[in-house]
């Protein structure tokens, strides 16, 4: 669903075993952490350049515009306008 998006490049499910495997195969110039990913830019940025990885690692900043901007409130309004009584029951809680 995420690679449907016209503003994904390209999408991929992590990796159980080495999370930076993914990241080796799509070798980004930019990696983008969330403000809610609790993960230490100087760590992953050592941890990068371990693995041969020379990508900027930038964090983003929470949403404050309109819309949905997490996905649990996405969900939401999907069961809510194709599945009605669904949608209802979901905690949408972040």
């Amino acid at each position: 669903m995420i690679q449907s998006l016209a503003t994904v490049d390209d999408a991929r499910l992590g990796d159980s075993e080495d999370m930076f495997r993914p990241i080796e195969e799509l070798s980004p110039d930019i990696i983008t952490l969330g403000f809610n990913q609790h993960f230490s830019e100087d760590s992953l940025r050592m941890a990068l350049r371990s693995r041969g990885i020379d990508a900027e690692v930038v964090r983003i900043g929470a949403y404050e515009g309109p819309g949905y901007a997490g996905s649990r409130l996405i969900i939401q309004r999907i069961l809510e306008n194709r599945c009605p009584r669904e949608g209802k029951d979901t905690n949408t809680t972040d």
